[in-house]
């Protein structure tokens, strides 16, 4: 059985906005080129989009430096205007069918929930669905595990 992080102490940031896009929306970890215009490069981790070729993706990089992982990932879990971005798409095919989560603030405290499975806490809206959202697919990716 996989090893998988507690969503609970994630903090909000890249590393929780690279394990929604890869965990939730189908984002696949492929290889960076081994090159760059400054030749050979070392080659690390990339999250593309689902709907992106690895070439296509390539030519969207950098020409200098290593890519970081979450190169291609929005900043849902710090950005107002991503996470909006990130609720439109769960509202819409493949991933959800009507409005398929829950968001409710009380006395300074977040909490969220994806298609009814774990509730995720936090600080803002953001990181409580964040949370909410790794929680929901590390719960299912165990569930398949187990399988």
């Amino acid at each position: 059985m996989a090893d998988y992080p507690d969503p609970a102490t994630i903090p909000a940031g890249r590393e929780l906005d690279a394990m929604v896009a890869e965990y939730v929306l189908g984002y696949r970890r492929v290889m960076s080129p081994p090159y760059n215009y400054d030749g050979p490069c070392p080659s690390e981790p990339v999250l593309i989009p689902p709907e992106i070729s690895e070439r296509d993706a390539w030519v969207c990089l950098p020409s200098r430096g290593v890519p970081p992982l979450w190169f291609f990932v929005d900043k849902w879990s710090t950005d107002a205007r991503d996470f909006d971005g990130l609720l439109h798409r769960l509202r819409n095919p493949p991933i959800g069918r009507g409005t398929p989560y829950e968001l409710t603030e009380t006395h300074g405290h977040c909490h969220a929930r994806y298609n009814d499975g774990p509730v995720g806490t936090g600080e803002t809206r953001m990181l409580a669905f964040c949370r909410a959202l790794v929680a929901w697919a590390v719960l299912r990716r165990r569930h398949l595990d187990v399988r």
